[in-house]
Parts: C-alpha cells; sequence; structure tokens
C-alpha cells in the first residue's frame, strides 16, 4: 500500500517486509495522513526503535478502532 516508491528502503520492525519511509519528507509520509490516536502512536514508539510500514500503521489503527467499538 506503500503510496511512492521514493524515499528510504526500510524493512518494517513489526512484519520483515520491505517498505519505503518517507519520513524524510514528512508531506509525503504515510504517518502523515494515516491517523493514529496517542495510545497506537506511544506502543508503537515504545515497542520499535524505527518506522513501520503502512500495513502494519493500518492493522494497529484498526485493532484500536475494534477495541473502541467495544468499549463504547
Amino acid at each position: 500500500m506503500t503510496r511512492k516508491k521514493n524515499g528510504t528502503e526500510k524493512i518494517c520492525p513489526a512484519c520483515g517486509e520491505t517498505f519505503h519511509c518517507h519520513a524524510a519528507d514528512i508531506a509525503s509520509c504515510d504517518c502523515r495522513w494515516l491517523s493514529l490516536k496517542e495510545e497506537p502512536r506511544l506502543a508503537v514508539s515504545s515497542r520499535y526503535d524505527d518506522c513501520l510500514c503502512t500495513e502494519c500503521l493500518l492493522r494497529l489503527a484498526e485493532a484500536r478502532q475494534g477495541r473502541d467499538n467495544e468499549d463504547g
């Protein structure tokens, strides 16, 4: 689901897949358009030393959304 092929090629520490990170150009970074609440962002930063791929970020967002729906 990577939008562009430029950026830095990295390996996602969560799933091991290769992806293109755009952190150096934050306007192109998937993190910019992906809406993660504070709790999943903190979980990522405490568990991993580097960026996650878009698919893993989406899974975190969807998992959190599901828990919010169960709570509410």
